[in-house]
């Protein structure tokens, strides 16, 4: 989510730095974790990237929380693949060449006990491991996949353990 992206791709002075709207005043010559995601896969340095945090690539005139560039629609009218439901992971193209963001959830995804498992919900991290490597497998240059488990940390923080056990029994079954 928000500390595992400094390894993969962005650069930030702080991790919370997810949209533009949470760059302090002055800040703005520091971009935020969502646009350089975006400016990471259109440079073809990432090629799938699913999770959640919708809001954050959203202006608030389409239900997000970004000031300015409506980066999903940015990404979409480029060309980019989009998907946001268990059902159009499972049914995406794994065979094109195409880029593809999921964006499953406004905001964190929901503990694995929580998620709605239809076509229409969120797909588990098993689900989007094994999509992310189905799309990736044929690769010229074969691939790195980074898959995190961010929920097991909320629920140390929050003090449910319960869900903590939970998902990381969910990112055990996603290897």
């Amino acid at each position: 989510r928000h500390a595992t992206p400094g390894a993969m791709y962005a650069h930030t002075p702080n991790r919370d730095w997810e949209t533009d709207s949470a760059l302090p005043t002055g800040s703005q010559v520091c971009q935020d974790i969502a646009t350089q995601l975006i400016s990471s896969m259109e440079s073809g340095k990432i090629k799938v990237a699913f999770g959640g945090g919708r809001a954050g690539f959203r202006t608030a005139e389409k239900g997000g929380n970004r000031l300015e560039n409506d980066l999903l629609s940015k990404w979409k009218e480029g060309g980019g693949g989009y998907i946001e439901t268990t059902g159009e992971l499972l049914d995406m193209d794994y065979e094109s060449k195409d880029k593809v963001l999921g964006l499953f959830s406004d905001s964190k995804m929901n503990y694995e006990v929580d998620r709605d498992t239809s076509r229409g919900g969120q797909p588990s991290l098993a689900e989007m491991s094994f999509g992310a490597i189905r799309k990736l497998q044929e690769e010229d240059k074969g691939f790195l996949l980074m898959v995190e488990g961010a929920r097991i940390d909320d629920g140390h923080h929050e003090n449910k353990a319960k869900m903590a056990l939970e998902e990381t029994l969910a990112l055990g079954q996603s290897c």
